[in-house]
This record gives structure tokens, C-alpha cells and sequence, in this order.
């Protein structure tokens, strides 16, 4: 850590934190739009 950062190490922690559960989530939203595009090909094959 340098001298005169003015960026405490808490706020550090939940910008991480924030990004970490954007990334959660928008990998949970892709899955999910990943699954209901399998199930449109599936349909779509009949």
C-alpha cells in the first residue's frame, strides 16, 4: 500500500464485492437465456 492513497482498503473490498456479484449474476442470466435457447432449438426441430 502507498503512502497517501485516498482509497481506504474497505471501500476497495465492496467495489470488489459489487463486481464479483454483477459477475454472479449476469453469468446466472446468461445460463439461464443459454437453457431456454436449447429449448427453442429443441422445439423448433420437431
Amino acid at each position: 500500500m502507498e503512502e497517501g492513497q485516498t482509497v481506504p482498503n474497505g471501500a476497495v473490498a465492496l467495489t470488489l464485492a459489487d463486481a464479483l456479484h454483477y459477475t454472479l449474476q449476469h453469468m446466472k442470466i446468461h445460463r439461464i437465456l443459454e437453457l431456454l435457447s436449447r429449448k427453442n432449438d429443441k422445439i423448433m426441430q420437431k
